[in-house]
């Protein structure tokens, strides 16, 4: 069969060069491809990710501006707060924010941000009042700052939040209670009409339903209790026998907070009294343009004795 053939050394080298520099180009073929890929992949992912960033940014935004309280927000929050005070569920154990955020057309606030400003406008009232500190009061946000009010506002808020507190919580779910408002006195500072008892659970509805805000308006006015029928019909009553009495309208387009004035004379006509008026006048300028007359007069010299004079020409 004669002697194995086996290349050359340089053809060998020849070849193995040639597979390397094949290998290079398919490799860098390759490795251009995944680049090329990448690319295209990051260009994609970029305005996601720009837009994730950027939709972050705008709740950060959002968010900041939520927990910041302007001067007006404050001033609603410590009207409805001193004035209705707070609802707690508890049944969800925990606050009702949705009345109290009507309102105060706190629209925008979360719960969350009205429950830890609520705490922390309970802590500033107790500093004030000079009052030991609670547990709830570690609560509250370092970052909230609340300027403090005078103590007077402060004692008198903290004990209309707990009067309302009680009796939505308490009073009004007790089970023996109507049988304790049976035992309610009548007092000279109420009305005739007042009925003792049936009265005093609608002041009790009225006062956590509406606050104690205008009560004139919102309690008495309110169609679920008996306060301005009762009313009614004690002023159709005596207005029968003193058609005088004033009748109590209910808050519109001609509601004023001042009672109506009763005469206590008889009035007398508008043009008898127009016409003494008219004279009354007429003899004021009189007497005074005779008075400027008598000062605008020059006052003449005083004659001297016709006596002196004769005796003067002898």
């Amino acid at each position: 069969m004669g002697k194995l053939y086996w290349p050359h050394t340089s053809a060998l080298t020849t070849r193995l060069r040639r597979l390397i520099t094949a290998y290079q180009r398919s490799y860098k073929r390759q490795q251009m491809r995944q680049e090329a890929q990448l690319k295209t992949d990051r260009r994609r992912r970029r305005p996601r990710e720009e837009v994730r960033a950027l939709e972050a940014e705008r709740e950060a935004i959002i968010t900041e501006r939520r927990q910041k309280w302007t001067r007006r927000e404050e001033a609603d929050f410590y009207r409805v707060v001193s004035t209705f005070g707070i609802v707690f569920d508890s049944v969800k154990q925990n606050f009702d924010w949705n009345q109290f955020r009507a309102f105060a057309r706190l629209d925008k606030k979360s719960d969350e941000s009205l429950e830890k400003y609520f705490n922390c406008f309970v802590a500033m009232c107790r500093r004030v009042c000079r009052m030991t500190s609670k547990p709830d009061d570690d609560l509250c946000d370092l970052a909230t700052v609340i300027e403090p009010i005078t103590e007077e506002r402060a004692s008198r808020t903290l004990y209309r939040i707990e009067l309302l507190r009680k009796i939505r919580e308490q009073v009004l779910n007790h089970p023996q209670l109507n049988e304790r408002l049976k035992l309610c006195q009548p007092s000279l500072d109420l009305p005739e009409w007042w009925e003792c008892g049936k009265h005093d659970r609608d002041l009790l509805v009225g006062a956590a339903k509406h606050g104690v805000s205008r009560t004139d308006y919102h309690i008495l006015n309110d169609p679920d209790l008996s306060f301005l029928e009762a009313h009614r019909n004690f002023a159709q009553n005596r207005g029968s026998t003193h058609p005088n009495m004033p009748i109590l309208l209910p808050p519109g387009s001609s509601y004023s907070d001042t009672p109506p004035i009763m005469p206590s004379s008889p009035v007398r006509d508008e043009k008898t009294g127009e016409q003494e008026e008219i004279k009354s006048v007429k003899v004021e300028e009189m007497d005074i343009k005779e008075e400027a007359k008598v000062k605008n007069e020059p006052v003449e010299p005083e004659e001297k004795p016709v006596k002196q004079e004769n005796d003067s020409e002898t």
